[in-house]
């Protein structure tokens, strides 16, 4: 079900500017690497699988997979189709962000209902979280004076950080400490918070420059202070 709808929100957002071969097309290639990547991620992470049967690394008895994993597979999937389509990436991916967070809701509340996990309720949290956001950041980024480029490619680099943070964050949370996966979501959200200033086309000398300043104009507010009489 959860993917059922991802595809249809996907469709949706696609079928004014894409045939639908081509959309059609283009979700299965998602499905196809969202798949691959997510179980890849989850085999890295769990090292121990690998000294097991290679047909269980992808065929195993109890399945395992990483939804950090399934996102980048479907940012991969959308990036190297829409190169070959001679598109705009950055559209096609802003399209991906809504049917990744019906997918988040509808598969984390199906995995809580089957298996009674809590922890995936954290995950319909976050899908929750994402979608009452979405309406409003879309309408309204091409506004943020931050942002100076308005430029498409904003929401799924926002997004993608978030994401990618909040997974790290929950997988920290349940496992108590640092592990491989923790610190490939770390990664990717760092690529991700990079595409995003990418994205804006800000100027990182000036940046830099405004940064140091603020810091030295607040060392002497403190310095300042400091030497008031008490």
């Amino acid at each position: 079900m959860a993917s059922l709808v991802s595809s249809f929100s996907f469709w949706r957002q696609l079928k004014e500017d894409f045939q639908e071969e081509k959309v059609f097309s283009l979700t299965l290639l998602i499905f196809a690497f969202s798949l691959f990547f997510s179980r890849l991620f989850y085999l890295v992470s769990h090292l121990q699988i690998l000294n097991s049967s290679p047909v269980s690394w992808f065929f195993p008895q109890d399945f395992g997979f990483s939804l950090a994993g399934a996102f980048l597979g479907a940012v991969l999937a959308v990036n190297w189709r829409a190169s070959k389509w001679e598109k705009n990436a950055w559209e096609v991916l802003d399209a991906l962000v809504l049917p990744f967070f019906y997918f988040l809701i509808l598969g984390g509340t199906g995995y809580f209902l089957t298996k009674g996990n809590w922890w995936s309720l954290a995950y319909v949290g976050l899908g929750l979280l994402g979608r009452l956001s979405y309406p409003w950041l879309k309408g309204s980024y091409r506004s943020f004076a931050w942002y100076k480029s308005g430029k498409t490619g904003f929401l799924i680099s926002i997004y993608g950080f978030g994401l990618f943070f909040s997974f790290f964050s929950l997988a920290i949370l349940k496992k108590g400490g640092l592990y491989l996966d923790n610190w490939l979501g770390l990664f990717l959200a760092s690529v991700f918070l990079i595409a995003l200033y990418y994205r804006s086309e800000r100027n990182l000398r000036e940046d830099s420059q405004v940064l140091f300043q603020k810091i030295t104009n607040f060392r002497i507010e403190i310095n300042r202070r400091e030497k008031w009489p008490k």
